[in-house]
């Protein structure tokens, strides 16, 4: 049966929300700064009704008793303003009573998605599954406020169909999602309940200057107290010059340690400036595209 379109206000959405089944993924669409970010804080927050689920079972005489859970996974698809990963990442956090714990990040390599779906596509499968190990009543997915354009359009159909969410919601003020959700609207396969929402007038907009200072101030904050490190590095890089980079310190599983700075590169070597402490669990450095230093020629490797 095709798609279950609703629409909701923004409090229905939170009471919604209360009745989706326990371990729900609901992904979050629509244009920057129309309430998608606030949909998750308020969820996070507990203003909506507390998520309840039944007993597997008869639990010491409780049968089918409803109980409550606080715990809620996120997942921040936003390699450019998110919130829980360095600028070129998206990350993944539970929540538990308040207190936010990161699970879990994946380097994309730039703070635009244009050339980085499926990074950013198979780094939300990966999180979503590290999420699941932790049981969570809800989990949300908030994706970044690109939905124009073919890179919007693909970006999006592909996160919808690879996560497979139980809810989408979608804030829209004039339809400009129709064509991202319409695929999933006439399909005869594809019954995901579709929860509409006008963004709301009190929703605050955000300049292009301080999203750029954010992605700064976000930037530096991964970087404080980094240091020198010299990594093995398998091949030269086809990147004419490197240095200056940021690159993504990736683990065993592929999840990402942290980001640094190329500072320079050798045969067989490279010098990354970086804040990453267990840096003997880096099995890769993966080079991104953002640039943060001037480009120059790669310095001489220390001895």
């Amino acid at each position: 049966m095709p798609a279950i379109l609703q629409n909701l206000t923004f409090d229905g959405l939170l009471t919604a929300a209360s009745t989706l089944r326990r371990g729900a993924v609901m992904l979050l669409l629509g244009h920057s700064d129309t309430g998608k970010s606030t949909l998750a804080r308020a969820l996070v927050a507990g203003r909506s009704p507390r998520l309840r689920h039944p007993v597997d079972g008869d639990s010491e005489g409780l049968g089918d008793e409803l109980i409550a859970t606080d715990l809620i996974g996120l997942v921040d698809t936003d390699v450019g303003q998110g919130s829980l990963a360095p600028p070129c990442a998206i990350g993944a956090a539970i929540v538990d009573g308040g207190v936010s714990s990161t699970v879990g990040m994946w380097f994309a390599g730039d703070v635009t998605p244009v050339r980085h779906i499926r990074d950013i596509c198979d780094g939300s499968v990966r999180l979503l599954e590290r999420l699941r190990r932790h049981n969570p009543g809800l989990i949300i997915v908030d994706t970044c406020g690109l939905v124009g354009g073919k890179i919007g359009l693909v970006l999006k159909q592909r996160l919808i169909r690879v996560i497979g969410p139980d809810v989408i919601v979608a804030f829209e003020r004039s339809n400009e999602l129709d064509p991202i959700l319409t695929p999933f609207t006439r399909s005869k396969t594809w019954s995901t309940p579709i929860w509409k929402c006008v963004p709301s007038t009190e929703v605050g907009r955000k300049t292009p200057r301080f999203r750029r200072r954010y992605r700064a101030e976000r930037l530096a904050a991964a970087l404080e107290r980094a240091r020198s490190v010299t990594f093995p590095l398998e091949s030269r890089p086809t990147v004419d010059d490197v240095v200056g980079l940021v690159a993504g310190l990736v683990d065993s599983d592929g999840f990402c340690l942290g980001i640094g700075v190329v500072e320079a590169v050798d045969e067989g070597k490279v010098v990354v400036n970086t804040a990453v402490v267990d840096v003997e669990k880096v099995v890769a450095v993966k080079l991104g595209e953002l640039r943060v230093v001037a480009p120059g020629r790669a310095g001489s490797l220390p001895q």
